[in-house]
């Protein structure tokens, strides 16, 4: 998504929903944010079919806590299945569409 926005000439950087900070893909949360509530059914649905164990998850020297990669890629590509998204479409400097 971030690569289309930058395509389309706009700043992923400027949102309207989420805050803008240096580094912050404000735009890109905001497009996302329509579909997070397919996202969480999916991934609450997930849930309670996914039994975790310690070594699912990763913990490093200052104590952050994170899904293990492998588990990780499994979720995302499990989620990716079943939700459907409707796609963007913005205006190209110059004319034309694209498609985020």
């Amino acid at each position: 998504m971030r690569i289309a926005i930058a395509e389309a000439g706009l700043d992923p950087t400027i949102g309207y929903l989420h805050v803008c900070q240096p580094g912050r893909q404000a735009l890109v949360y905001d497009l996302m944010e329509p579909h997070r509530p397919e996202v969480d059914r999916g991934l609450l649905v997930l849930l309670q079919h996914q039994t975790f164990t310690p070594r699912d998850f990763l913990v490093d020297a200052k104590g952050v806590c994170r899904l293990h990669p492998e588990l990780a890629r499994s979720l995302v590509a499990t989620l990716c299945m079943d939700v459907t998204c409707d796609q963007f479409a913005v205006t190209l400097k110059g004319g034309g569409t694209r498609v985020l």
